[in-house]
């Protein structure tokens, strides 16, 4: 909860310097700007949650930065969602980037 001010700040100022230099259309900055930081915010709670789980630091970061790319890997960026194995089908549906990037897709 401290966090949250921090946390829209630093969405606050990429948005805006990011979305007008690539030259977005402008009726998609809020929607830009809440994306940004959910998604922020959404990733900072999963680190804060492994580092309470996990005792050790180095572990710590090799767990958050596995299921970052696995949610990487899982959610179109490397491979596309037919070609993923059953296995891994689970993680497609926990992703944290997939949703967004359909929602992004649309406008």
């Amino acid at each position: 909860m401290v966090s949250i001010p921090f946390v829209l700040l630093i969405a606050v100022v990429f948005s805006v310097t990011a979305y007008f230099l690539v030259g977005l259309k402008n009726e998609g900055f809020g929607l830009f700007l809440a994306d940004l930081f959910l998604a922020l915010l959404v990733a900072e709670s999963m680190v804060v949650m492994i580092s309470a789980i996990v005792p050790n630091f180095i572990v710590g970061i090799a767990v958050g930065a596995g299921m970052f790319g696995m949610f990487m890997l899982v959610c179109g960026f490397f491979v596309r969602k037919t070609n993923i194995v059953i296995a891994l089908s689970l993680s497609l549906s926990l992703s944290l980037s997939l949703s967004r990037v359909n929602i992004l897709s649309s406008i």
